[in-house]
């Protein structure tokens, strides 16, 4: 299995495995979210598994004055849920369409039985969680340790692609909102907005039309 791909899009493990593709559509069920909605309520029983086919959804929990604290950012590809019920555990938090999305709805039961006739769905599995486990701690790091800026530099590092001109160049598309980007730190919008336009400043972020560029300088 080749895992220099981005080892969090299950929607690629599975068109590069047909036989565990063909297993995986045979029980699971395609649903229509519209944006706004709740696909996964916190605190609630864990009995399925979801993959993100279209759109985009965001992971959050509320604080009991209401606010929303953003966990994460889910882009298609992205299998979520898993861990409860996984665990049979309920929830962690919630998860919202951020935009109108199509999901594949998997039974626990159903998924630990792929695991157990498929090895090759577990290694995955393994190296999946490894990876979600790499970035929390990452993210806890930096955290308490970079200044905003950096934060927000590293982010739009995680988020972008590299151009395949451009050694030192990543591009992230679609160009992100200053409020976006705020919400996946946790940030006011003015310190997010204060760190955009340092790092454009320094040349770190070059804004295109809709998109941008992140330079990563290679010394």
């Amino acid at each position: 299995m080749d895992f220099q791909y981005n080892i969090l899009d299950f929607q690629r493990f599975l068109a590069e495995n047909a036989d565990i593709h063909a297993a995986f559509s045979d029980v699971s069920q395609s649903r229509k979210i519209a944006k706004g909605n709740i696909i996964v309520a916190q605190d609630e029983p864990g009995q399925d598994i979801f993959l993100l086919r279209v759109g985009r959804a965001k992971a959050v929990i509320f604080s009991e004055g209401g606010h929303e604290i953003h966990l994460a950012e889910f882009m298609p590809g992205t299998l979520f849920g898993e861990m409860a019920a996984l665990l049979n555990a309920p929830r962690s938090s919630n998860v919202i369409a951020h935009t109108k999305a199509v999901v594949d709805v998997i039974p626990a039961a159903e998924f630990n039985t792929l695991m157990r006739r498929h090895p090759k769905l577990a290694l995955y599995m393994t190296q999946m969680l490894a990876k979600r486990l790499q970035q929390t701690s990452q993210s806890l790091f930096e955290g308490h340790v970079f200044t905003v800026t950096q934060r927000i530099y590293q982010d739009l590092l995680r988020k972008s692609e590299p151009d395949s001109t451009d050694t030192e160049r990543m591009r992230l598309a679609p160009a992100p909102s200053v409020t976006s980007l705020s919400k996946s730190l946790n940030v006011t919008r003015e310190a997010a907005s204060r760190a955009v336009t340092k790092l454009t400043k320094q040349g770190l972020v070059k804004k295109q039309k809709g998109y941008w560029d992140i330079i990563r300088p290679e010394f």
